[in-house]
């Protein structure tokens, strides 16, 4: 799970780097290990990139090169790639180039192909340096047939800017366009100035091009293809301002927290000793719509450090817990003496609830009841989410007693899969949520 953004202008532009970085910023919540750009400058592809946020990694470029077209990308690192040191992290640090038969290109991928073994970004690059074919298209439509998934895909090339994503559409990749500007990105919410335009759909090659009279031209999508759309981007990963597939992300989390709401009502007594707590900040939405649901005072009693980031994309076990004791700023004031409902997207490890809980208890909270407007996470993900092992996880190695016993809670409530599957639509990949994997993303192998 990565994020990656592309820019095509209808005519070279010194805003255009800068542009990308912007673009970057607005997907750091996909991707805070790596980052880095690539544009073509005089016919040579110019690579920067290092370990880091995109404020850090860019934070004195002042470089403004005349440019038509560029992509970045952010990296989150998946199945324990993150243990590397930092020579080694840069050298899978994104974009990529290769060379092929058809000329030098530049790639950015968002995604995982856990068959492969090694980097699978590079994979992808050896794969299309390889292939002896005649266009650009014949690639990359040999890619999408011949490798079921995962990845959504920017290529910069000598003869455009191609976007693509595999035939299960896993993960998402949406496209802007301002004027005869396009741009795409891995969500909406980054798009800027650039208004909606679609999405890349699953199994689709585009092309952008000077040589195209619209601008925009799909060239091909496989007749397999079906949509897929990963579950845990809805209930976590994707901004709530985001558009994906035809669903706001927005009214998706919404639903799943009135509906978490109505399995409770009656359970709480409509009085000021209840008060819903989002968790910030992916809980926020949820907890609110869950109190307007039940009609319970709504308090932000939890903030966010400023110098926080998401810890579920921090690169190992240690460095989540750490960052989970030291993640929130608690109203010590309205915690004493209080019943809470606290509300968070999702518990994987159980880290950051632990922490918050036992924040809580030692501020004077009676009562501490967790509310999750999702399934339980019970299975590994194996298509670019870091959840490499199901021994790792908190739910399925514990009874529902020893879960509360381990948080410290008076209770705890989930959705079930079949009330997810009332908001998404059922062949939406759940496989962290107990879901069954296609038999061709499972049995595909290149060995």
């Amino acid at each position: 799970m990565c994020g990656i953004f592309g820019l095509y202008l209808e005519y070279p532009n010194v805003d255009c780097v800068s542009d990308i970085i912007h673009g970057l910023k607005s997907l750091q919540h996909r991707g805070q290990e790596s980052c880095g750009i690539s544009y073509l400058e005089n016919n040579s592809y110019v690579l920067e990139k290092g370990c880091g946020l995109v404020k850090d990694v860019f934070s004195n470029y002042t470089k403004q090169p005349l440019v038509q077209s560029g992509i970045g990308h952010v990296r989150y690192s998946t199945s324990g790639k993150s243990k590397m040191d930092i020579d080694s992290k840069l050298k899978e640090c994104q974009p990529l180039t290769g060379k092929s038969n058809l000329g030098d290109f530049v790639l950015v991928h968002n995604g995982n192909i856990p068959q492969i073994k090694g980097h699978d970004t590079k994979y992808l690059v050896d794969f299309l340096s390889n292939m002896e074919k005649d266009s650009w298209e014949e690639k990359l439509i040999e890619l999408i047939e011949t490798i079921p998934g995962v990845f959504s895909i920017l290529i910069n090339t000598p003869n455009g800017m191609y976007a693509l994503r595999d035939r299960f559409g896993i993960r998402p990749l949406c496209i802007g366009t301002y004027r005869q500007n396009v741009c795409f990105s891995s969500e909406s919410c980054a798009l800027d100035e650039y208004i909606y335009y679609t999405d890349v759909k699953p199994g689709e090659l585009i092309l952008v091009s000077n040589n195209v009279g619209e601008k925009i031209e799909s060239i091909y999508t496989s007749h397999r293809a079906k949509t897929s759309i990963c579950a845990f981007e809805f209930v976590y990963f994707l901004n709530p301002t985001s558009y994906c597939d035809g669903i706001y992300v927005k009214d998706f989390r919404e639903k799943c927290a009135e509906i978490l709401a109505k399995k409770d009502k009656n359970k709480f007594a409509v009085t000021t000793d209840y008060i819903v707590v989002g968790v910030p900040a992916s809980g926020i939405l949820y907890g609110k719509s869950y109190a307007r649901t039940l009609c319970i005072p709504y308090s932000q009693i939890l903030t966010k450090r400023k110098d926080s980031n998401r810890t579920f994309i921090l690169p190992n076990n240690e460095s989540r817990k750490n960052a989970s004791d030291n993640k929130f700023l608690y109203n010590i004031d309205e915690i004493n003496g209080k019943k809470l409902i606290i509300v968070d997207d999702s518990i994987v490890r159980g880290n950051v609830m632990k922490s918050i809980v036992s924040k809580l208890r030692e501020n004077g909270a009676i009562e501490v009841h967790v509310r999750i407007p999702s399934p339980p996470v019970i299975n590994k993900c194996q298509y670019g989410i870091d959840i490499p092992t199901v021994e790792e996880l908190l739910i399925p190695n514990k009874s529902y007693q020893e879960v509360i016993e381990f948080l410290n809670i008076t209770s705890l409530l989930y959705l079930d899969y079949e009330e997810l599957n009332k908001v998404l639509p059922i062949s939406s990949y759940k496989e962290c949520f107990g879901g069954n994997v296609d038999s061709e993303l499972s049995e595909w192998s290149v060995f």
